[in-house]
């Protein structure tokens, strides 16, 4: 599927993280949807939005029944798994970069939906001399940025507050010259296969 025929669901759409995907994808999507309990930020967020927004949008205060979407990206500050299995749509790839995680383990389990945990970065030759959870030459991204940010003899603050989306572009520029990329998905049960996500390009087409 072409990132502009997408609809794409972000659940802490005003945070921090949620706020900056949220305009760099708006821009990007044929339709975003918005849900953030902070009605006054969402609605802020909302009036950012419309400005460069490529297609549609909606936007919710609390997480509806069932999410319509092709993608769900998650960033919510919960003590727990709030995305449930009765609110995916078959066909759903789900990425979580929440600790602790923000979708139920009951969704992992599903065959008809795909979850990432993201923010894992691969690194050639890195040795972190501790257990952390990773694979070999894997780091957290929040490390990543750190080297990012040395190898570029950065001084002061970088960003405070809310994420900003030029930002996150200079990052995205910068990462590959330093060595670092996407690790390998994985979820809570384990790697994700490349099989997955032939079944849901089958579900996709019926």
């Amino acid at each position: 599927m072409a990132v502009e025929d997408a609809v794409v669901a972000i659940i802490g759409a005003a945070g921090s993280v949620g706020s900056a995907c949220s305009k760099i994808l708006a821009s990007e999507v044929k339709k975003i949807i918005l849900i953030d309990k902070r009605k006054d930020e969402l609605e802020d967020l909302v009036d950012t939005i419309k400005k460069g927004c490529r297609g549609s949008w909606e936007h919710y205060y609390d997480l509806p029944e069932f999410i319509k979407a092709d993608f769900i990206i998650t960033v919510a500050s919960a003590t727990e798994g709030i995305l449930k299995p009765f609110h995916i749509d078959r066909g759903t790839i789900i990425i979580d970069t929440a600790q602790p995680p923000n979708v139920s383990y009951d969704v992992i389990n599903r065959d008809d939906v795909v979850v990432i945990n993201s923010g894992i970065a691969y690194l050639k030759g890195i040795n972190l001399n501790m257990n952390i959870g990773l694979n070999k030459e894997e780091i957290y991204a929040c490390l990543g940025e750190v080297l990012i940010l040395l190898w570029r003899g950065w001084e002061g603050n970088y960003n405070l507050g809310k994420v900003n989306p030029e930002q996150v572009k200079e990052l995205l520029e910068w990462a590959p010259r330093v060595g670092l990329s996407v690790a390998r998905f994985r979820n809570c049960a384990g790697l994700v296969e490349d099989n997955s996500f032939e079944k849901i390009k089958k579900i996709k087409k019926k």
